[in-house]
């Protein structure tokens, strides 16, 4: 299965964002399945459901990092490129859903507890798969 359906799958079966991408990407960087669900636990909803940064981008970033990151604190080139290849991630990401919050994404704020369930309730986050699944493609865009 491709990546990016592998993604969107995943986020459909009862994954957050980060969780999806990371996941998508993660045993081949070094992570088993069940590290990469709990790194990416507090990530869903635009962190811990606040509706900022989508969970998709800190997935994403994750996997930059994980791919492309310095392994130790004096290689400074790596963390030069890992920021690189992160800006270029966003503005892709921009370019194709102009925002990068999840409340703006989905166009509903879901910060409490009330407005949480209400948008479980009206599968609010229905199409937060195909986000999932655009990121990884993105991603795969970018690395070489």
């Amino acid at each position: 299965m491709e990546k990016s359906k592998k993604a969107e799958s995943l986020f459909y079966q009862n994954l957050n964002c980060a969780q999806s991408v990371l996941m998508t990407f993660g045993p081949e960087l070094g992570l088993n399945e069940g590290l990469c669900i709990k790194i990416t636990e507090a990530f869903g909803g635009g962190v811990a459901h606040q509706g900022k940064t989508c969970g998709a981008i800190i997935g994403a970033l994750m996997v930059l990092g994980l791919r492309y990151g310095r392994g130790t604190i004096i290689d400074i080139n790596q963390q030069e490129k890992v920021d690189k290849l992160a800006k270029i991630f966003i503005k892709k990401f921009e370019e194709k859903f102009y925002y990068t919050n999840c409340k703006e994404l989905i166009n509903v704020d879901i910060s409490t507890k009330d407005r949480l369930e209400k948008a479980r309730e009206t599968n609010i986050f229905k199409n937060c798969g195909g986000i999932v699944k655009t990121t990884v493609e993105i991603i795969e865009g970018i690395m070489d």
